[in-house]
Parts: structure tokens; sequence; C-alpha cells
């Protein structure tokens, strides 16, 4: 019976641990990430979110189109602006105490990581970051835990390390270079059209003396 009851617990581990797989998650074609098991998607208006809940940590990847107000447009190199408006009102809405923020390397392009505390009812929650702005999109990894966790924990490592750009380097932009394009283009369509409707009006008008001048002195 013992024996019996010993390979049935030897079972059920079995099952819990090798049910457990890592799952690499793509994010449109812009990068992907590895989660230790399979994640939920969550919908967002503007991109997507996939979350891993464990009983210790929550893993969290998000990637979505931001759009930059007008005194921004015309900033090249919005990325370091980006990131310090992100820490600043994340950390604002959660009402969370900021623990550090700085510039990090993101697979090798210009990223950004910050981590903050927020305060609950059972105790506080310890919440680490890693943005990365490209292509006119925000990809934001985080982690949320109860546990003060060092740079170099191991969790933290395997996650953030585990991100990864898919793109080519020649198609990804960290400048605001098509915002820009799009704005002078914009201005540009916009200017031609104007000076259109007032080559048109000044045509007629000379077309017009000339009908009446013909009229007077025939």
């Amino acid at each position: 019976m013992k024996k019996l009851t010993f390979t049935f617990i030897l079972i059920i581990y079995s099952i819990a641990i090798f049910g457990q797989h890592k799952f690499t998650q793509k994010l449109a074609n812009l990068a992907q990430i590895t989660f230790p098991d399979t994640p939920k998607a969550i919908k967002l208006i503007t991109g997507s979110q996939y979350q891993l809940e464990t009983d210790s940590i929550t893993y969290i990847i998000r990637a979505e189109k931001i759009s930059l107000g007008p005194r921004y447009r015309f900033v090249r190199d919005i990325a370091d602006t980006v990131y310090n408006n992100v820490a600043k009102d994340w950390v604002s809405k959660a009402n969370g105490v900021l623990i550090y923020k700085r510039k990090a390397l993101v697979d090798g392009w210009k990223g950004f990581e910050f981590s903050y505390k927020k305060k609950f009812a059972f105790g506080p929650e310890y919440r680490y970051y890693q943005a990365l702005y490209l292509n006119d999109s925000l990809i934001i990894c985080s982690m949320w835990c109860n546990d003060s966790l060092k740079k170099d924990n191991k969790d933290i490592k395997a996650f953030f390390s585990s991100f990864k750009v898919t793109l080519s380097d020649d198609d990804v932009r960290q400048d605001n270079s098509s915002e820009i394009a799009r704005e002078l283009g914009q201005m540009i369509g916009k200017l031609i059209a104007y000076g259109l409707m007032i080559l048109i009006v000044v045509l007629l008008g000379l077309g017009v003396v000339f009908v009446i001048k013909k009229l007077v002195y025939k």
C-alpha cells in the first residue's frame, strides 16, 4: 500500500513538473520573449499584452503603438523622452515609490529599466520593468512579486534576457524620423493644395479681366 501511494505521488509530481514548459511568445513582427509557461493573451486597443501568473511572480509583456503629442513631433531622439514619461506616469498612476530608473541595453538596443514599490493591505509589491521604444511602438516587459529582488536575480535575468528583437537591424527605428516625415509630408501637401487654389483663383481673375477688356475695347 505504501509503495502504491509513493508511486501515485511520484506520478502526480512528475505531471506537475513536466506540465510546465517554456513558451516563446511572439509580438507581431517586432520581437519575442520566453515565458516559464504559456501566458494568457489580453487584447489592448492599440496593441496586445501577454501575462502569466505563478505562485510568486507575475510575468507580463505588452506592445502597443504610441502617438506622441504635438510638442514631440520634431524631437528626433525621442526614445529618452518616451522612457522618462513612461516611468513617471506608471509610478504616479500606481501611487508607487520609485526604487530606480536607468538606461539599459535591451537586446543591444537603447532601452530603459525602472522599478517601484506599490503598497497593498497585505503588504508591498515590487514591480520591475524593462522598456524598449522602436518603430513607433513601446514594448514593456515586467515582473511583479512580493519580494524585493536584486538585479542579478535568476528569474529577472532569465525573463528579461530572453527578450529578442526579431526585426532586422536595418528595419529598426528608435528616433522620430517617421513622425517627422509624416508631418513634413502633410505640411508640403497642404502648401501645394493652397498654392494650387491661389493659382486657380488668380488665373480665373486674370481670365475675367481679359474678357472684360475684350468686351470694353471691342
